[in-house]
């Protein structure tokens, strides 16, 4: 595999440990021969795609919350469009009984979340924080083994896993020229009581007023509904 990879030009991450620190195996070769073989995968880098994209970080036993945190608030800012983000551990197993090492590759469809969560704003990544807090790392490592004579060793990399969408990302700040054009009805807050909308219902409010409702009337909350064809809205103010 490192042949392939060399051969190929591939450039991978560096180790999480540096120099003058002492790398987790301590002495132990066959731990150190389990992960400098599968180096490739464990140090390998980023990979981005127009569906999806695989953030890959190299980790220790020493990974915290705050870590991974960092990590997520790295991607958001790498990110033009909303998305949904899930993430899976890679992670050295010993054999209880026979004390043999293998690599357990962090596949996409191992993720700690059930459902990848929806990062559209970078208040969604309070939600993510509170999210990681209630799952114990432990726990989810303990998932990823072939049965329970395999136990964790060492914690080797993350993979972020995200999903993109085509929804633009955070709220939409328009240029103050068009914000102030007659022709043009931006929508951002509402003329009446002068706050800025919250509820993401740009798109009924568009069709509201295409079909010749006063904009001004266009409070939030909104009922909508349709009836043979056409759109009605009603305000919860009246």
């Amino acid at each position: 595999m490192q042949r392939h990879y060399e051969h190929v030009g591939g450039a991978l991450q560096p180790q999480p440990w540096g120099r003058n620190e002492v790398a987790p195996w301590d002495g132990d070769d066959a731990l150190r021969e389990v992960y400098e073989a599968n180096a490739p995968l464990i140090l390998q880098q980023h990979h981005q795609g127009p569906i999806s994209s695989v953030f890959n970080y190299t980790i220790s036993n020493n990974l915290s919350l705050n870590q991974l945190l960092g990590f997520a608030d790295d991607i958001y800012q790498l990110q033009q469009r909303a998305f949904r983000l899930n993430l899976v551990f890679g992670v050295i197993l010993q054999h209880r009984e026979t004390g043999e090492y293998r690599y357990f590759v962090p596949y996409n469809n191992n993720g700690i979340f059930e459902r990848p969560l929806y990062i559209s704003r970078r208040a969604d990544l309070l939600r993510f924080r509170r999210q990681l807090e209630t799952k114990h790392i432990l726990t989810e490592l303990l998932r990823q083994r072939p049965d329970t004579k395999w136990i964790p060793v060492l914690v080797t990399n993350v993979h972020f896993v995200v999903y993109e969408t085509f929804y633009p990302l955070g709220q939409g700040i328009l240029h103050d020229y068009l914000n102030k054009m007659d022709s043009l009805y931006p929508l951002v807050k509402n003329r009446h009581t002068g706050k800025t909308y919250k509820d993401n219902l740009s798109a009924f409010r568009c069709l509201a007023l295409h079909c010749g409702h006063d904009i001004k009337s266009l409070g939030v909350p909104f009922w909508h509904f349709i009836t043979n064809g056409r759109i009605h809205t009603k305000s919860l103010k009246g």
